[in-house]
């Protein structure tokens, strides 16, 4: 039985699924509202497809508002984990 194109997980399926796994960590996360709420806008799908490209460029994006955040929760660095992971780096 060979694989159809909607078995396939493409690296881009990865990203996102990451992404919004992410997100979801965020939203129960205790930590600076603003900063939240700037990482969900961000990790939120676009109303496209998202790029390899632009899903590195967004998570670097709220790694960065994570990190500049004063408060550090388990929930954000588990989410900052992830989202290493889809910028391209190492968890």
């Amino acid at each position: 039985m060979t694989a159809t194109p909607a078995d396939i997980d493409t690296t881009q399926d990865r990203q996102e699924r990451r992404l919004q796994a992410a997100k979801r960590l965020l939203t129960n996360a205790d930590t600076d509202a603003p900063v939240i709420e700037y990482c969900q806008s961000v990790l939120d799908p676009p109303g496209y497809e998202r790029s390899c490209a632009q899903a590195q460029l967004d998570a670097c994006a709220a790694r960065l508002a994570l990190a500049q955040a004063d408060v550090s929760t388990r929930r954000t660095r588990e989410a900052s984990q992830l989202l290493l992971t889809v910028a391209g780096g190492r968890p």
